[in-house]
């Protein structure tokens, strides 16, 4: 592998398709990056608007701008053509009705270097919601195989640990362009998920950093979000024989039953999204001895996959009453069904349990001390049960 240092060459790419409303801002910001030696590789993916004439212009202006032409073939083949021709030592993927804050390469490339990690990743503002998204402060070095599986259920749980956003990351550029070069350019719904295990498979170490330099504009238009339930069903179910045959192959060391528990969980979710445009909620996780909390009043924890399917599930039974849903991030949920609120809820509630909702049991004794430790809580009020999945 090789081994980059400060001042190296960062490439950014950025697939364009039919986004020249948005595409000067994106440009601007990242011309106007504190970090000077940059390699902006704009990918104009068959665009029928004015893209290509912005894209063109911009390079006229700047020679660290190079322009692409292709023929339209969706957002892998885009950011692939980007990353055959990309010559940094780093890459940065920028989707281009986005946009970044000035000092967002400089941060991550110092971050990288310092740590000597893989990639570094960051938070991000959606700028629809008006809100950031939640990283943990943190640096994981040495993964091993099975604390990358436990990185895909934490990712599952909506309790990750490494984001699924290609876009918060600065990867060392050799794993992001080996990683890509195995997402099928016809993969238009769940490229995320297989870009995901490639990485992981890959990587030994990760660092995080709490600062939101990346602004996501959420667009109703976007391919991405164009899919009705049928259609999402049907992609949803090839996703899972590749993703079968994927790990498989990739993690070794993943068990039979493991794999199995895997793709439920993913088919589950992915069975979700599409019912979700009907306003349909199914539970994939299920807390497994309920009748221990009949005729209690119960504050759940967790507002992840976990902490969701137990609220959907416990508040069909009229004899479990639950006082409030709280999480440390609850501003990163935005559940239409019930509100989560933030962990001062719990100073003043009465209740007789609280109900930890998470399927890795290391977060659950993380959790468990915090609240002894800072909040004073007894520790035989505090119950975590191993998660049911349903199948």
């Amino acid at each position: 592998m090789i081994d980059c240092h400060n001042n190296e060459i960062v490439s950014i790419i950025v697939p364009i398709y039919n986004i020249a409303e948005y595409l000067p801002t994106c440009i601007d910001s990242i011309c106007q990056q504190t970090y000077k030696n940059l390699e902006l590789i704009l990918v104009n993916d068959g665009s029928t608007d004015e893209s290509g004439v912005i894209c063109d212009k911009y390079s006229k202006e700047d020679s660290r701008i190079i322009v692409l032409h292709k023929e339209n073939g969706g957002l892998v083949s885009a950011r692939k053509a980007g990353m055959e021709i990309a010559t940094g030592c780093y890459i940065l993927n920028v989707d281009g009705d986005d946009w970044i804050e000035p000092d967002m390469v400089n941060s991550m490339v110092n971050r990288m270097i310092k740590d000597n990690t893989d990639l570094v990743q960051c938070r991000y503002i959606d700028e629809k919601k008006g809100k950031s998204n939640n990283t943990g402060e943190c640096i994981i070095n040495c993964v091993k195989e099975i604390d990358k599986l436990n990185i895909l259920y934490r990712w599952m749980e909506g309790k990750p640990i490494l984001g699924s956003q290609i876009y918060t990351k600065l990867f060392k550029a050799e794993i992001i362009k080996n990683a890509y070069s195995k997402v099928p350019n016809h993969m238009s719904n769940g490229e995320d998920l297989i870009l995901y295990i490639n990485i992981l498979v890959q990587i030994n170490s990760i660092s995080s950093m709490q600062h939101s330099f990346y602004h996501y504009r959420f667009r109703e238009s976007s391919l991405s979000h164009k899919n009705d339930g049928l259609q999402l069903l049907f992609k949803n179910e090839l996703l899972m024989q590749y993703l079968y045959k994927m790990i498989s192959k990739q993690m070794p060391s993943c068990s039979q039953k493991q794999l199995n528990t895997f793709i439920l969980i993913a088919k589950m979710r992915c069975l979700n999204d599409a019912l979700q445009q009907f306003n349909i909620n199914v539970p994939v996780y299920h807390f497994p001895d309920s009748q221990i909390l009949k005729d209690k009043r119960i504050i759940v924890y967790g507002a992840g996959s976990v902490g969701r399917d137990y609220i959907l599930q416990l508040s069909a039974y009229e004899d479990i009453h639950i006082v409030a849903w709280v999480d440390k991030y609850p501003g990163n949920y935005d559940y239409t069904f019930r509100r989560v609120l933030p962990l001062t809820a719990l100073d003043n509630a009465e209740y007789d349990f609280i109900i930890v909702a998470v399927r890795d049991e290391a977060l659950f004794d993380q959790i468990r001390d915090e609240l002894i430790n800072d909040r004073n809580i007894k520790e035989n009020l505090i119950i975590w049960k191993p998660v049911r999945i349903i199948d």
